[in-house]
């Protein structure tokens, strides 16, 4: 009961305004069921960080002659086969002017059969979320969709397979 406290205590934090302990977050709810004093001494250490930098928090400074439109951008990353049931992570931000508007870091639903995989199935649900942020935006009067929104990606396979519309033996059970 007292870890499930402490890292509820982190979770608001980490969903409303600090992107940094997402991940963390994430690592810690995957042992809810049966912590352990290790477990228990990580939540603490979270929320020792957090204390220590309270001061910190995101910033929505923009540059002038900007607008949301022109600094609006998104970043997502995988790493495959990482969690004890052989499932990948991804994690992603979106970002307007100098701050993250939205972020997420979870396990993956599927297991990727390899690190391309992952990357795409990263990146589906990258877009699936930039989908929601334009309706979102537009819902208050901005304008987005006229450009296209830059997603940061640092796997050259996936974004050979986002470019093309080519598959090869190794991709052809993806569907894009």
């Amino acid at each position: 009961k007292q870890y499930r406290s402490l890292v509820g205590c982190i979770m608001h934090p980490a969903t409303t305004c600090r992107p940094d302990v997402a991940a963390a977050v994430r690592e810690l709810s995957s042992h809810l069921q049966h912590p352990t004093v290790q477990h228990v001494k990580a939540a603490e250490r979270a929320l020792y960080y957090l204390y220590h930098t309270r001061e910190e928090g995101l910033n929505y400074n923009f540059p002038r002659n900007a607008t949301i439109a022109n600094t609006f951008f998104g970043t997502c990353d995988a790493a495959h086969n990482v969690t004890h049931n052989s499932r990948g992570i991804t994690g992603y931000s979106y970002h307007a002017g100098q701050g993250a508007v939205a972020w997420k870091s979870r396990a993956q639903d599927i297991v990727a059969l390899s690190s391309t995989e992952a990357e795409l199935i990263a990146v589906d649900e990258a877009v699936r979320e930039l989908r929601f942020l334009h309706k979102l935006l537009q819902d208050f009067g901005i304008n987005v969709s006229d450009s296209p929104t830059t997603i940061g990606q640092d796997n050259m396979s996936c974004i050979t397979l986002c470019k093309g519309k080519h598959f090869n033996a190794r991709t052809k059970h993806c569907a894009l």
